[in-house]
């Protein structure tokens, strides 16, 4: 589904999943090339069937969003990956682009509001 939902707030929010990778601590989306004010991506962990769930401002993602966009067809997806350090700490990375720390996300549905 690649119609956005809308918060209460009337914010487009882009809802997705994805299962671990084989390496049991990375996640692949594909993201329309659409503007969504918030993408809510959910991590499926296949070994313990737990549901990590990042709800991510723009903040996180526009400038290498909007660099990846570019790059894309009219109706391109942009590859985005969450991963999972040693440390238990999550990232988030855009087209290859640099990763940014999302642990403050996890579960948090502030940015809905």
């Amino acid at each position: 589904m690649e119609e956005p939902f809308l918060s209460a707030k009337k914010k487009r929010v882009l809802v997705i999943a994805s299962r671990d990778s084989e390496q049991a601590n990375e996640w692949r989306f594909e993201i329309p090339a659409r503007s969504y004010e918030v993408w809510t991506l959910l991590c499926w962990h296949n070994r313990n069937e737990h549901l990590d769930d990042f709800v991510i401002p723009q903040k996180y993602y526009s400038q290498a969003f909007a660099a990846a966009k570019k790059l894309v067809a009219k109706d391109g997806k942009i590859p985005v990956n969450i991963t999972r350090d040693e440390g238990n700490q999550f990232f988030l990375s855009v087209a290859g682009s640099n990763s940014t720390a999302v642990d403050e996300l996890l579960g948090n549905y502030d940015p809905l509001q």
